[in-house]
Parts: structure tokens; C-alpha cells; sequence
């Protein structure tokens, strides 16, 4: 199964771990400018839709102003996303010509799931691993430690 090997994800021989994943809020602030400091790379969650394309371009400048004694890595993910629109699927086109290579191939849905799951304070892994969008964020685990991961949403 996709992401099996997530649940024993432990430090390796150095007592280092490989990840440190920081999940801020988009509005800028301190806690920005402290985890760009530390920060490699960063992953853009951008929403398929209109005004978030206006966000991303915003949140580019701030990265850009706030890391500027190091190159950060900015990659974007596509979520919330609706193939049966073809707005969505515009949108979708219009940040893989954008991002190029530095889109991930993995798209995560639109899933009620994902919803439900947050608001009972629960990981969709354990809330249901069958959804689509825990299946959608597994491919995501997989594709950043290197597997391979579909290259269109289906």
C-alpha cells in the first residue's frame, strides 16, 4: 500500500530525521519568516480556483523578500481539485505552466472525507483510508520521498 512505510517513518543512525514538515498559515507573520529561515524548501497548497491564483502570487513575493540570504525551493501542490469543472481543469494547466516541473504530479481532490476527518480531529488515515483523498495524500508521501506517483489526475 502507498505510504505503509510512513507509520514507522523513525530518526535514522544520526538521531537526524530527513523531514520537518512546518504547516503555517498563508497570512504572512512571524511564524513565516521563522520557518522560511529554516526552511529548504517550501510547498505551496494552492486551491483550484480563481483567487488563489491571485494568493500564490502574493506568497511568492513574501517567500521571496523573507529568504533572501538563501535559495529556498518553492513547489506547489494543487488541492481541492474538481475534475468535473473545466474551470478546475484550467486552473490546473494554468499552474503546471507556471510551476513546470516544480508542480507535484499528485492532485489532491475535492473529498468531503478530508472535511469530515479535520472536523472530528481525526488523520483521514484513520478516518478512512479508502477515500480519495487519503489515497490522494499517501501519493503525495510517496512522491516526496521519491516514488512514483500518477502524472495526470484521474
Amino acid at each position: 500500500m502507498p505510504g505503509e512505510g510512513l507509520r514507522g517513518l523513525r530518526p535514522g543512525p544520526t538521531g537526524e530525521y530527513d523531514f520537518c514538515i512546518l504547516d503555517c498559515p498563508p497570512g504572512g507573520g512571524v511564524l513565516i519568516a521563522n520557518a522560511l529561515h529554516a526552511a529548504d524548501e517550501v510547498v505551496l497548497a494552492v486551491e483550484t480556483s480563481f483567487y488563489s491564483l491571485y494568493g500564490v502570487s502574493q506568497l511568492l513575493q513574501a517567500i521571496k523578500q523573507l529568504s533572501q540570504e538563501k535559495e529556498v525551493r518553492v513547489r506547489a501542490l494543487a488541492t481541492l481539485y474538481d475534475r468535473r469543472t473545466g474551470f478546475a481543469r484550467e486552473i490546473l494547466q494554468d499552474l503546471s505552466r507556471f510551476f513546470g516541473d516544480s508542480l507535484f504530479n499528485t492532485v489532491i481532490h475535492l473529498n468531503v472525507k478530508l472535511r469530515e476527518a479535520a472536523s472530528y480531529g481525526v488523520p483521514i488515515t484513520e478516518y478512512d483510508p479508502k477515500a480519495r483523498g487519503c489515497q490522494d495524500y499517501l501519493a503525495l508521501a510517496d512522491e516526496v520521498l521519491g516514488e512514483s506517483a500518477p502524472k495526470t489526475p484521474s
